[in-house]
């Protein structure tokens, strides 16, 4: 599992932007923000809290869901729903 966020960023080279949705596997507001993901096509990866509490420590990711932009070697946050749901679609328009 990846520890950092230079990390996830340096597994996606050939990409413009990975987006890695910082959720926990119980929480409705990751469920519905998984659907936005999906209905506008994009692709993410998941990483769970339970599962790499380590990754959101390093990253000062305090919210679930979170969205991370990550560009090379640069990442922006998109925390909270309403956020994550401009951001989708800002790209998809």
């Amino acid at each position: 599992q990846p520890e950092t966020v230079q990390e996830v960023a340096s597994e996606v080279k050939a990409q413009n932007a990975k987006l890695v949705l910082c959720a926990t596997k119980t929480c409705p507001k990751c469920m519905m923000v998984k659907m936005f993901l999906e209905r506008a096509g994009l692709d993410y990866e998941v990483i769970y809290a339970e599962d790499n509490e380590q990754f959101f420590l390093d990253n000062g990711i305090q919210e679930a869901p979170t969205l991370l932009v990550i560009s090379g070697e640069k990442a922006e946050k998109y925390a909270n729903p309403s956020n994550i749901r401009r951001y989708i679609d800002s790209v998809s328009a």
